[in-house]
């Protein structure tokens, strides 16, 4: 066979785009060598501006399959990152992910709620978990994870931001090694707890034990304590006797409070317009205003401006924010009403709010 000047050249035509195509395999395969390979589970918003355009980039882990329920996206992203669409998979099929030797992490950015069902489907399938935060909706499914990655002996590890920053590792270091200090001492909070008299007891080797007793919290307070240890024998006891000072200084919340003993000794007739229900009484408290009709002012707002609660559940109309009469306790069965309306924290829809708790 004779091969002209012509021929060849139509021949090495025709070879170059076969070796550049070999030539871009073989580097895609090189730069994958050593490297783990990551399956993006949601192919959202977040996985296209924050996570996909960083993984070409990586040290160790190269974009190696998707999880999606667009199969379309997914070929699209395979062309636009280079992963073989075999390695494609829906979320209903991720227990196909077992056969696919490729990928060894998958990275899951599904919503919340769908956390703990995709990552618990990867670890079955035996892949490495890496959960976007939160980890979970709740502690039950947070077990339930853990309990899934123990079972297919493979990790699993949530994504939070700054984690590994170089300041933050370097701050737990020196949390850890002491250097900042005993991390004993600090605020401990006790919450959610029923409004009523408390003692605060507190002890630690080498110091006395400090007994603070006659603590009364309302409704809605937060109230705090200040101990102190002193260097001594442990049978030594340091005893503080107190109350809520009339002043509270840790916030700026502006509030009042009717007792029961007030509720019953007011020189007020509930049940002369045929009702029990001290509603009306709240009129008497700092702040508190009336309007021509049920509803009330507290410091300023309007009435609309208010809502109201007993023992934690709301009772306010949904016209006029006004308590619905027949909901609100009788004198008799209320532990304590507080009104506040200033410095209401978010969890409160309204400036202004009546908090009734009831006797148990």
């Amino acid at each position: 066979m004779t091969t002209t000047r012509r021929s060849f050249l139509k021949t090495s035509a025709l070879a170059v785009p076969v070796l550049a195509g070999l030539n871009a395999t073989v580097r895609a395969q090189s730069a994958r060598e050593g490297k783990l390979g990551v399956a993006l589970c949601g192919l959202g918003s977040f996985s296209r501006q924050s996570i996909a355009p960083e993984l070409p980039g990586a040290k160790n882990v190269w974009f190696a399959g998707a999880v999606t329920g667009d199969p379309a996206k997914g070929r699209e992203w395979a062309k636009q990152y280079g992963f073989p669409e075999k390695n494609i998979f829906g979320y209903a099929d991720m227990a196909k992910l077992a056969d696919c030797a490729e990928v060894q992490i998958v990275h899951v950015v599904t919503p919340n709620s769908l956390h703990a069902i995709h990552s618990i489907a990867a670890a079955q399938a035996g892949k490495h978990v890496m959960c976007e935060k939160p980890m979970a909706t709740s502690s039950a499914q947070c077990e339930a994870m853990i309990a899934a990655a123990k079972a297919a002996q493979v990790q699993l590890g949530v994504s939070y931001r700054l984690h590994w920053e170089p300041h933050h590792v370097k701050a737990a270091e020196l949390l850890a090694s002491g250097t900042a200090g005993n991390l004993a001492n600090g605020n401990y909070e006790f919450q959610n707890v029923k409004a009523g008299p408390y003692t605060v007891n507190v002890s630690s080797p080498g110091f006395r034990t400090f007994n603070a007793s006659e603590l009364l919290l309302v409704a809605r307070q937060t109230l705090r304590v200040d101990a102190t240890l002193q260097i001594g024998d442990v049978t030594q006891v340091v005893e503080v006797t107190t109350t809520a000072g009339v002043i509270a200084t840790d916030n700026p919340a502006i509030s009042s409070t009717l007792t029961p003993e007030k509720v019953l000794n007011l020189p007020s007739n509930v049940r002369g317009s045929g009702s029990t229900s001290p509603y009306a009484m709240l009129q008497a408290l700092p702040g508190v205003q009336a309007d021509n009709g049920l509803g009330l002012s507290i410091q300023g707002g309007l009435p609309a401006q208010s809502e109201s609660t007993v023992d934690g559940i709301a009772i306010t109309q949904l016209t006029g924010n006004s308590p619905q009469s027949n909901q609100f306790p009788s004198v008799e069965s209320i532990a304590e009403i507080r009104v506040q309306g200033v410095g209401n924290t978010a969890e409160f829809g309204q400036p202004g709010d009546i908090t009734v708790t009831s006797k148990s």
